[in-house]
């Protein structure tokens, strides 16, 4: 509900939002979805960000210590 899908693909996102390591901070809650991919090289990492306010999907590389969501499957 409140723009956030309706899991049709078979796929829910909660919108946990982020956490800011920097600051302390917590944004976004409710708003967008991060989530961290295992693609990673080093100190940094490729997360997905659902944004339902703006209808898009982004892939992008963030340093390791923001705090995003993962997503367990079960074998």
């Amino acid at each position: 509900g409140n723009g956030a899908g309706n899991n049709s693909s078979g796929f829910s996102a909660l919108l946990t939002g982020e956490f800011f390591y920097n600051d302390g901070n917590y944004f976004s809650k409710g708003f967008s979805a991060f989530i961290w991919s295992t693609n990673e090289n080093g100190r940094d990492a490729t997360a997905m960000d659902l944004d339902f306010g703006n209808n898009f999907i982004s892939l992008f590389t963030t340093d390791k210590r923001y705090g995003y969501s993962v997503r367990c499957l079960k074998d």
